[in-house]
């Protein structure tokens, strides 16, 4: 389904940001994003980076968001991580 609405990286990244799916699925989203091979990745760490940082968010979505950067590829994620610290 993803594949036929256009970019996969672009459709997770809406996925995640959408707080009316469930839990489980915007971490899904989220994970998947490393996978996916049209993601940009200093598109996809500042949107991962902005799900860690909202307060309004569930724990384990921010935690997924966190664990995700990490497993960016190229280290990727390695400069957002480090101004989430801050």
């Amino acid at each position: 389904m993803l594949a036929k609405e256009g970019a996969p990286g672009a459709a997770l990244l809406a996925i995640a940001r959408d707080k009316d799916r469930a839990r489980d699925t915007r971490r899904s989203a989220i994970s998947y994003l490393v996978r996916a091979a049209d993601a940009n990745t200093d598109q996809s760490a500042r949107a991962l980076a902005q799900r860690a940082r909202d307060d309004s968010d569930t724990p384990t979505v921010r935690q997924q968001a966190v664990t995700t950067l990490l497993r960016l590829p190229g280290g990727a994620g390695i400069a957002a991580l480090s101004q989430l610290a801050v």
